[in-house]
């Protein structure tokens, strides 16, 4: 999930930074320019640890400016496919769940959730013509946007991640959302077995099917059908 990492990055720095603090500049510029970032095939920089070394600068004919390239250690988060995370499920929807572990946006479908979990629409605060308006939405999705369970999945670390499915469940979250004029508060879908319930805000354990890097995150699609996976039930805290 976390690892050190050493890598090159380049830095433009104005004549004005090239006094005392120019090695202060260089490393004021990089943390600016990497950290909390999403990198290509490297994850997301949590922080820079230290300037390693630094080459002389070049400067750049058409803007003045100094080209510095910096040799960096960083501390970065990279999710891995079949890694086990606990993450907070920020929206439920018929389609499936979305959950979010730390700057990872996860989406688990409803083929990837236990077959005891039903989905329940709570239509506290809903007019029925939005609910109608939504289910007909719903229904229109085609079939195989809606189909993605785990065997579907192909076996390479980085993967499509049936980009239909996860468009179709971020659209009916929305229109929903939209059209109902439903708040969080009012309406908590969740999906259920009787026992424990999925909803927004509550906790999830859940395991990568399958990770896609982009130019400025990261997705991830997951399942909860393994052992000591499915939501988490909130800890006690004692009086001390």
């Amino acid at each position: 999930m976390f690892f050190v990492i050493e890598r090159w990055e380049s830095v433009a720095l104005r004549p004005s930074q090239l006094g005392p603090e120019y090695l202060a500049s260089v490393e004021a510029l990089l943390r600016q320019q990497v950290e909390g970032k999403c990198l290509q095939s490297v994850g997301y920089v949590v922080c820079v640890i230290r300037v390693l070394q630094h080459l002389p600068g070049r400067i750049q004919d058409s803007t003045g400016l100094v080209v510095v390239a910096a040799k960096y250690q960083a501390i970065v988060f990279k999710p891995f496919k079949e890694e086990v995370l606990d993450a907070v499920i920020t929206d439920v929807n018929k389609l499936g769940l979305f959950a979010q572990c730390g700057p990872l946006k996860v989406f688990v479908s409803r083929a990837s959730l236990p077959p005891t979990y039903t989905f329940q629409e709570e239509d506290a605060g809903c007019g029925s013509n939005g609910l109608a308006a939504a289910a007909t939405y719903a229904s229109a999705i085609p079939s195989e946007a809606v189909a993605s369970s785990a065997a579907a999945y192909p076996a390479a670390d980085s993967v499509a991640v049936y980009p239909a499915a996860v468009a179709a469940a971020a659209a009916y979250a929305a229109f929903t959302a939209a059209f109902c004029g439903c708040q969080e508060e009012d309406a908590m879908p969740s999906f259920s077995d009787g026992s424990q319930a999925l909803r927004s805000g509550g906790e999830i354990r859940l395991k990568l099917l399958g990770v896609r890097f982009e130019a400025s995150q990261i997705f991830a699609v997951a399942t909860t059908n393994a052992d000591y996976l499915g939501p988490i039930e909130p800890r006690e805290t004692s009086a001390a």
